[in-house]
């Protein structure tokens, strides 16, 4: 599910990254490109286990 959720933020990110009233809302809500709760690596593709903060048993 963590690993959906991601592919998720990604796309709608891409979506959006050029519009200008996206640095306040980053700012308002502590999201975007560099405030993720979600740490799964999508690149590295190491097991869910190993994710920090997001997929926490």
């Amino acid at each position: 599910m963590g690993i959906k959720e991601k592919e998720h933020e990604i796309y709608f990110l891409g979506k959006i990254k050029n519009k200008k009233l996206l640095p306040f809302f980053e700012k308002l809500f502590s999201w975007g490109s560099r405030n993720s709760f979600n740490d799964i690596d999508l690149d590295k593709k190491y097991p869910i286990e190993q994710s920090r903060v997001y997929c926490q048993k």
